[in-house]
């Protein structure tokens, strides 16, 4: 809990201010932590690949006024900037937090390693995106645990964010650690590193979290101040005992507990804290009450014991006032709109479009998959809402995609009728609709159509096994037949790119199955080159089967890199390597993940050992060193293997048998068992029970979008909407870019751009053909890190505009740094804006401290040179140029400490060069922290200096 949290981070942080005691540029508040980071931000910034990263500023973040927060959480993605904004989760929890009074959430990211080793030679603590403050300075981080491979990644976010990173190290004045996400359904890996874990559905249970914490903050506040704790005798807090959907008082039977929009202010045990009376909340105490919380567990109040063959015996509770098993909590999607107004990063992400959570859990029960297992029931949204949902995230974001989410989208029941809906009411407006990886048997050729009259994207599936046989061993029953002829239609359909996803080393898997790969693989390469020629593309993925925590599998050994390779060296010789894009996931990864994923608190451990050898990014192939590793488990004397690569017996317990996910270890067992039967367990949302023990079949079961009387929704068709290609107006737009967005790349820009029309709803004119395009032409690109007083771009529209109405709309979608100047009319046929320049002017700062003294004789010196030659190397040769066609004038003035470099630059006959370059070029040396600005562009004939 964050107590006097300010002063405690702060004084981490002073040790840095010795390091810079003669810098007369670095300022600070002695109490202002944030101050300290952003002063070091634009130094910092400069020296990294792709600084937007690390910059915040996106459309729809949220920054209240410190007055009005009583709660900061962080949010924390383990993993770069552009994995972390294409999370789902991550969304709607920020939009959810900050939509309540008091709150206030926040972004944090793994830094790359190169904006790392900045970080920590400048000492710059790891920091909150919207408000700069270090990440320690938050009252509650909360990590998102979507894989293994990123366990390093936490620890080292809370070493740069000088966190402790054993939790049982922290102090009264450092920040609450909780996790989620599918990691945490076996938490004790982690367990000695966070202080609380939500299992399930995170969307009640934060919230809960956060109350909890506030309440226990307004009770210390109120004993500093020499008043009475905070007596919670409110609705709010009462009564001790409680009922919940699933906890078996209103049903037959109990099953998992289930949350809706409705329970946010649950009365609940946890928030009181009246019986303390004039004593504090300690860490301790807080934390006893988060482990009241449905699907919350606390670690530090738990311990395992082992046997003497090194299995575990059990993982016992240290005191009885905390439940002895942790059930999974839910939450009813169906109530509630989830993200419709999500944060759009200005630089380009892995999934940059507008997602849409159109359904939550799967029961079609594949055993190798533990999504499919921990998320049920199945909860539908209705058509119509996902429809209102969609309508408000393109006009909040400005996309021109959207993305319907769930782990099988195509098995959402009414899927035709949804996108029907969607193309209908989003009709002339180019947005695309775009579908995860879909089940073949659940794939259907009236759905390609309406998913691809905007658009023909590529198709992604899943068959995951080479034959029926295997198929039906991992529950995922696709019919032969079925799956060529769904293919075939397609690529009649005009598709061109397909992608299928096989696993490695299923159980039963034989050299049969792996011929199945290969022959679906050579079958679809015939069909493409038949119907597509050339333009056919087969990407084809294989990945290594692991075991998971909560599957029928997870009694199975996991194969190891020897027989992993020998299958891939089987599938990758046999298969037509001409078209087909093969990729392997790494096999000394998946030995890694495996432990990793079934491991116990010893393998903490080894983490913490691997993390302080250097590993990090262990997702990342590049980043991934399965030697230290190795070095790890040498170093604790563990065997990988023991955790990887060993079967279980029925009997043996796990390191998550106190984890409830609803299931039941003996519905998992009679699957397995039924696997190596060959025998199918049929989707329970469409036919009958399958004996898991999610439902209670009342309040808490498989919901699917029909009406009553069992018909599906369909909205009816509204009028087709069309849209103006032909532009009818010409308009040159200037704007300005400052501040941190000067560290947003050109291609960003552009985005951003774009973006913000369409937010404004403005007629862009498109291009025709197979990917329309916005008809926007831009002045050349600024270097990174260059800010600009007047960037110009041409913009063709299909409608007429008054440039000071216009100006005003786009005006009204605020960007920092982005500054909206003038708007002319240009002739529609006209030559565009950069057939017209001439030349660019600059203005480059650096300070007097980071000079020699020299400069103005050797400004003179090249002045006064009829020609100057220097030598230019480009990324194939090295040329030379005479500066002189390049650098028009050149003046240097000085003031307050800086100098101050105006010069300007040939825009014409391939004479451009970097300003700063230019400026190198004729001092002989670099130049170190400057500061480059673009003031304006001198355009040829008749036009005016802009």
């Amino acid at each position: 809990m964050s107590v006097n949290v300010d002063q405690h981070v702060w004084e981490k942080t002073l040790a840095h201010l010795q390091t810079h005691e003669d810098d007369e540029s670095f300022t600070t508040e002695p109490n202002d932590p944030a101050a300290f980071v952003r002063s070091r931000l634009d130094e910092c910034l400069a020296l990294v690949e792709k600084p937007a990263r690390y910059t915040g500023g996106e459309f729809n973040t949220t920054l209240k006024p410190d007055a009005e927060i009583d709660v900061r959480l962080a949010l924390a993605f383990p993993d770069v900037y552009d994995i972390g904004m294409s999370y789902h989760g991550f969304k709607i929890f920020y939009e959810r937090v900050n939509r309540i009074q008091g709150f206030q959430c926040e972004r944090t990211f793994a830094p790359w390693p190169d904006f790392e080793a900045v970080m920590r030679r400048e000492n710059l603590p790891l920091y909150m995106l919207e408000s700069k403050r270090p990440l320690a300075q938050a009252d509650v981080v909360g990590f998102t645990l979507q894989h293994e491979m990123n366990y390093t990644n936490l620890l080292n976010m809370l070493d740069l964010a000088r966190i402790p990173i054993h939790a049982r190290d922290r102090s009264e004045s450092d920040p609450i650690v909780i996790a989620g996400g599918h990691g945490a359904f076996n938490p004790e890996v982690l367990g000695d590193f966070i202080d609380a874990f939500v299992i399930g559905d995170g969307e009640w249970g934060l919230i809960q979290i956060l109350e909890t914490v506030r309440r226990a903050k307004l009770h210390n506040d109120a004993l500093d101040k020499n008043q009475p704790g905070f007596a919670t005798g409110d609705s709010a807090a009462q009564p001790a005992a409680f009922t919940y959907k699933g906890d078996g008082s209103r049903a037959k039977r109990r099953a998992v507990p289930t949350f809706g929009i409705e329970d946010i202010n649950f009365p609940g045990p946890w928030k009181d804290f009246s019986q303390l009376g004039e004593n504090r909340v300690s860490r301790e105490e807080l934390l006893l009450h988060l482990s009241m919380i449905p699907g919350v567990y606390v670690p530090r109040f738990y311990a395992p014991d082992w046997n003497e063959d090194g299995t575990l015996n059990s993982v016992r509770r240290l005191r009885e006032d905390v439940p002895e098993t942790i059930s999974k909590s839910n939450f009813d999607v169906r109530d509630d709109s989830g993200c419709v107004m999500p944060v759009v990063p200005l630089m380009r992400v892995v999934h940059d479009r507008f997602a849409i959570e159109i359904k939550r859990g799967c029961m079609v029960g594949c055993r190798f998959c533990q999504a499919g297992m921990i998320t049920r029931p199945l909860r539908e949204r209705d058509p119509r809402q996902i429809v209102e949902i969609a309508r408000a995230g393109i006009r909040n974001t400005g996309y021109d995609e959207i993305s319907l989410l769930s782990l099988s989208s195509a098995d959402y029941s009414g899927i035709l009728e949804l996108t029907r809906s969607l193309k209908n009411e989003l009709a002339g407006e180019n947005i695309s609709i775009s579908l995860p990886s879909l089940r073949i048997n659940a794939f259907d050729v009236d759905l390609a159509e309406e998913i691809g009259s905007v658009r023909k994207s590529g198709f992604t599936f899943a068959p995951e096994a080479g034959t029926a046989r295997l198929r039906q061993v991992i529950n995922k029953a696709v019919d032969e037949q079925r799956f060529h002829d769904t293919i075939e239609a397609v690529l009649q359909k005009g598709w061109r790119t397909l992608k299928f996803y096989f696993m490695c080393g299923l159980p039963t898997e034989t050299d049969e199955d792996l011929q199945g790969i290969v022959d679906l693989t050579n079958k679809a390469i015939e069909m493409g080159r038949r119907h597509c020629g050339k333009n056919f593309q087969l990407n084809i993925s294989l990945s290594p089967f692991i075991p998971k925590p909560q599957t029928p599998f997870q009694w199975h050994a996991q194969p190891t890199i020897e027989e992993f390779e020998a299958k891939y060296q089987y599938i990758q010789t046999r298969i037509d390597r001409r078209f087909v894009n093969l990729k392997r996931h790494s096999l000394k990864e998946s030995v890694i993940e495996g432990v990793l994923g079934r491991g116990d608190r010893r393998v903490g451990q080894v983490i913490y050992e691997a993390w302080k050898l250097g590993c990090k990014f262990d997702n990342w192939h590049e980043h991934m060193r399965f030697d230290l590793w190795q070095q790890a488990f040498e170093n604790l004397g563990f065997d990988p293997h023991f955790y990887a690569n060993r079967a279980r017996g029925k009997d043996e317990s796990f390191a998550w048998d106190h984890i409830d996910a609803s299931l039941g270890r003996k519905f998992l067992w009679k699957e397995k068992t039924k696997s190596e039967l060959v025998k199918i367990t049929t989707d329970c949302s469409t036919t009958h029970c399958a004996t898991c023990q999610v439902c209670d079949f009342k309040e808490v079961k498989n919901v699917l979008s029909i009406r009553e009387d069992g018909e599906y929704f369909a909205p009816g068709t509204p009028a087709e909407k069309t849209r103006a290609f032909e532009p009818v107006q010409r308009m040159r737009i200037t704007f300005a870019k400052t501040g941190l967005l000067r560290f947003t790349s050109h291609l960003d820009i552009v985005k951003v751009v774009q973006l913000i029309f369409r937010r404004c709803q403005v007629e862009v004119a498109y291009s025709q053909g197979f990917n329309p395009a916005p008809k926007i032409v831009f002045t050349p690109p600024l270097p990174m890190g260059f800010a600009s007083e007047g960037e110009m771009m041409d913009v063709y529209f299909t409608e007429e505009f008054d440039p000071e109405t216009l100006l005003r709309s786009l005006r009204s979608i605020p960007v920092e740094g982005l500054e909206w100047i003038a708007a002319e009319v240009q002739p529609l046929r006209g030559p565009s804006v950069t057939a017209l320049l001439h030349s660019a002017r600059y203005r480059i700062t650096v300070p007097e401290s980071s000079t020699l003294g020299d400069e103005s004789d050797l400004m003179n010196r090249f002045l006064a040179a009829e020609t100057f030659e220097v030598q230019v190397e480009s990324k194939t040769k090295l040329t030379v140029r005479d500066l002189k066609a390049t650098v028009f004038d050149i003046q240097l003035d000085q003031s307050n400490g800086q100098l101050f470099w105006c010069l300007e630059i040939n825009f014409q006959e391939n004479k451009y060069m970097n300003p700063v370059v230019a400026v190198e070029k004729i001092l002989g040396r670099s130049l170190e922290n400057y500061r480059a600005t673009r003031l304006a562009f001198s355009v040829r004939q008749t036009e005016a200096l802009v």
